[in-house]
């Protein structure tokens, strides 16, 4: 594998191989994953179909690893019949190499909203997760969240649940929490989990 790693990092250095590589790639990892996820549920083509109101058909041609032609709006109602959500994302050349590696129908498959753990963990409560060290952050802006209504409604959320409580340093919270140690708004008061406790 460690070959075959190092032959491909060499590869992509080169224009055009590493343009037809990605796109091959792409294409193949879309319709694979779109036949995975729909095993995964134990569903036909036809079922899938009927689900999407398309016809067979168009379920079987997006499953071919050489068909390029999908549309975001169709993959959205794949992502909706899955009770999935839909991610596009430019990235960089050297990424194909992980994952190329790591192509495999375990990593393909996704849990749907209704089984998602960390939406679950959220709804039966934050204890579940083991407390954390939180580290104060440098300066940063105070407008940089990556949340729509930023990191005070998160923390707000995790207070109402009853998992933020205290003056503590130590807290029980989800990893993806930025939580504000000191005076609620300004940038020296960000905090990061950098340290997970034993």
């Amino acid at each position: 594998m460690a070959a075959m790693c190092e032959a491909l990092r060499h590869d992509l250095r080169q224009p055009e191989f590493s343009e037809g590589y990605a796109e091959s790639f792409l294409d193949s990892f879309v319709a694979t994953q779109l036949k995975v996820l729909r095993e995964q549920n134990g569903w036909s083509q036809t079922q899938l179909a009927e689900r999407m109101g398309k016809k067979q058909t168009v379920i079987s041609r997006s499953e071919r690893v050489n068909y390029s032609s999908w549309s975001i709006s169709t993959l959205k109602q794949y992502a909706r019949a899955f009770r999935l959500r839909l991610r596009v994302s430019f990235e960089t050349y050297g990424s194909l190499i992980d994952e190329a590696a790591n192509f495999s129908e375990e990593n393909l498959r996704r849990t749907p909203r209704e089984s998602d753990l960390v939406l679950n963990g959220v709804a039966a409560g934050l204890a579940a997760h083991k407390p954390i060290q939180l580290v104060p952050m440098p300066e940063a802006r105070t407008d940089a969240s990556p949340f729509p209504y930023g990191n005070a409604s998160l923390v707000s959320l995790a207070q109402g649940m009853g998992s933020l409580s205290g003056n503590n340093s130590t807290q029980t919270v989800p990893p993806w929490v930025r939580v504000p140690v000191g005076s609620a708004g300004s940038a020296s008061s960000q905090a990061s989990v950098l340290e997970r406790s034993a």
